[in-house]
């Protein structure tokens, strides 16, 4: 994000509209359905988008106003960066959204007041399925007892009623990421 922050990227050449319009075509000539998770960021500036997106029959959900990770977050600037997304992207389609992806791998352990916050807004009954969770390190210790720490909040939801019907760890192998080659290791074996 300090490469690249929030404050610049109104000065940038968007490629968001014509790349997205190549997707839904994809998608419209496959017959298939997708989840697009929108920044709040993108919905004010791109209205029109959102509204094609979810014209489609695509589903819109929420994936943060800014792109700040929620670590980098105190509660109230998490539950209002959340809010405001969520309401920009339901202002525009015109339902709920349901479907949250926490920016950049962010929820870490440290971050266990996020739970409780996405327990509140999970007291609609929604499903929940939690995606692309891992942990960027070389100690296969500390891996495992992030993945350890993961389905036991994991379990706690659903034992205080939230529907979780998945959870997706980031990769089974490791991957090799532009920015950082193949180390650290991303995968779980």
């Amino acid at each position: 994000r300090s490469i690249f922050p929030e404050s610049k990227w109104h000065g940038c050449r968007a490629y968001v509209e014509r790349d997205t319009e190549k997707i839904l075509e994809i998608l419209d000539w496959r017959g298939t359905k997708a989840t697009f998770f929108v920044l709040g960021w993108i919905g004010e500036r791109f209205p029109r988008l959102v509204k094609q997106i979810h014209g489609r029959g695509q589903e819109i959900a929420c994936h943060s106003y800014g792109h700040n990770p929620v670590y980098a977050m105190n509660p109230d600037q998490f539950w209002e960066d959340t809010r405001k997304a969520k309401d920009i992207l339901e202002g525009i389609i015109g339902e709920r959204v349901t479907g949250y992806r926490a920016p950049s791998f962010s929820i870490l352990p440290s971050c266990q007041w996020a739970y409780r916050i996405l327990m509140d807004l999970a007291r609609f009954k929604l499903p929940i399925i939690i995606l692309e969770n891992g942990i960027c390190t070389d100690d296969d210790d500390l891996r495992w007892e992030f993945v350890r720490a993961q389905l036991t909040s994991v379990a706690r939801a659903i034992r205080e009623g939230a529907q979780v019907i998945g959870y997706f760890y980031w990769a089974l192998l490791d991957n090799f990421e532009w920015h950082k080659g193949i180390v650290p290791r991303f995968g779980l074996i």
